[in-house]
């Protein structure tokens, strides 16, 4: 039986290496309602894992939407070479370390659009809890991913990972309150 903490980090690799918007979306929510519990019950061992939860929301900010498969005229079954090259242009590739023996979920349904991941409860909590955490990781997102000794799940680095520019251009979105998506 997996303990709780074994749990917690398979929920964390889920949500950093599983292409499902809707596993993420799922996880994303019980972080949000679950963070000012564990900040109150569990708070040393949550300062564990901000710089995590930080990796988290500069994927879900730059989640991008997928679109579905559109059969031909005659009918045609979706092709999944097509697949993975259309997922190619609309997402970076990130191959999952070897070592982390991760069995990635792909996107569930290919008939409907894929919507990102809603990070604005998530980005609101971390930030309420933890702002000067994440005011420092916002300005050089992987210098502090690097800094806290975090590596990177993926067999490419994190600057590779992140478009620095565009999690902070989402997170300003998140930040603004008079803006009511971020994504």
């Amino acid at each position: 039986m997996l303990s709780k903490h074994q749990l917690f980090h398979y929920l964390l690799l889920s949500m950093l290496l599983d292409n499902s918007s809707t596993v993420c979306s799922a996880g994303l929510t019980f972080l949000a309602k679950s963070l000012p519990y564990l900040a109150v019950h569990a708070r040393e061992q949550l300062r564990h894992y901000v710089p995590y939860f930080l990796a988290i929301l500069a994927r879900t900010l730059c989640w991008k939407k997928r679109y579905p498969f559109m059969p031909g005229a005659d009918g045609d079954s979706p092709d999944p070479q097509f697949e993975r090259e259309l997922a190619g242009i609309t997402q970076k590739i990130l191959h999952v370390r070897p070592d982390l023996e991760w069995h990635r979920l792909e996107m569930t349904f290919s008939s409907m659009v894929s919507l990102p991941p809603n990070s604005r409860p998530f980005f609101s909590f971390l930030y309420y809890l933890y702002p000067s955490n994440v005011l420092g990781f916002l300005r050089d997102p992987v210098m502090f991913l690097v800094s806290y000794g975090i590596d990177s799940p993926y067999m490419e680095s994190w600057k590779d990972a992140f478009d620095e520019d565009e999690v902070r251009r989402k997170s300003e979105v998140c930040a603004s309150p008079l803006r009511s998506n971020c994504i």
